[in-house]
């Protein structure tokens, strides 16, 4: 009860306060108008609202689970539309495309990065390579490549050699069965090829000759040209290119042995 004469004071609430206590900034209840809700005494913005100085509070951006300052200047994000925090915006994670909607749609599965649409690449996964915005396969013998013909690195077994690679010594590359396939099995004697047609080292015994394939050297000889021999087997003597057996012996071809020659009763 008031003293007589007296007159009772009720200072308004606060503007965000729909009711107050105690003192005008004290809130008791909130204005569900405002976009606002009641903490420990004060009316602040409802959850992906925020506080721009005015009474009533403003929505965040559809990309921002929260944030502040402006609509656009998130402070989180939302974990089911596939978006991560970056600086104070919302963007697409890895493998991710902004479309225009809040939720964004996943990359095709050959692109790494993409824009616009699923297919427009940016980056493509491993084993594929960009052309004009597509991601292509890379080419037997690449693992990875920077495009059809340059390797990144070569699939198991092969080595590389600037941004190409090479079968083992004795192999060569086979691209019709995606393999590498033995130089002596496509060609009689050869050691080294470049393909199946191509020879660059012949086996001991054998030459190589004009067509790059080899030849096979005259009984007795391991190492010759297209003219004579060069070395002969041990125990056999070379004398103008040729290998002879030594005196008294005869070259037997069938056996390539040298045999004694027989001796007159």
């Amino acid at each position: 009860m008031s003293p007589i004469g007296s007159s009772v004071f009720c200072p308004q609430c606060d503007l965000t306060c729909e009711t107050c206590q105690f003192v005008s900034s004290y809130c008791k209840t909130c204005y569900a108008s405002q976009n606002r809700q009641l903490s420990a005494g004060n009316c602040v913005p409802m959850a992906h609202f925020y506080d721009d100085g005015t009474i009533v509070a403003k929505a965040c951006h559809g990309t921002c689970n929260s944030c502040s300052v402006s609509s656009t200047s998130c402070d989180s994000c939302y974990s089911n539309q596939n978006r991560e925090l970056i600086g104070k915006s919302c963007k697409p994670l890895s493998g991710y495309y902004e479309d225009g909607n809040d939720v964004t749609p996943k990359c095709d599965s050959n692109c790494l990065e993409c824009i616009t649409t699923a297919t427009t690449c940016t980056s493509c996964v491993a084993g594929k390579y960009l052309s004009s915005q597509t991601c292509l396969p890379c080419v037997w013998p690449c693992a990875t490549c920077s495009d059809a013909i340059q390797c990144k690195t070569c699939v198991a077994g092969l080595t590389q050699t600037g941004c190409s690679c090479t079968c083992p010594v004795g192999q060569f590359l086979n691209y019709a069965g995606s393999q590498c396939s033995s130089c002596s099995a496509a060609m009689t004697g050869c050691q080294e090829c470049d393909s199946s047609t191509h020879c660059s080292k012949c086996s001991v015994g054998y030459y190589l000759n004009s067509g790059s394939t080899c030849t096979k050297c005259k009984p007795g000889c391991i190492n010759c040209n297209d003219l004579e021999c060069l070395k002969c087997k041990d125990y056999l003597t070379l004398t103008q290119g040729s290998c002879y057996c030594s005196s008294g012996f005869y070259f037997e071809s069938e056996s390539i042995s040298c045999k004694p020659c027989h001796k007159a009763i």
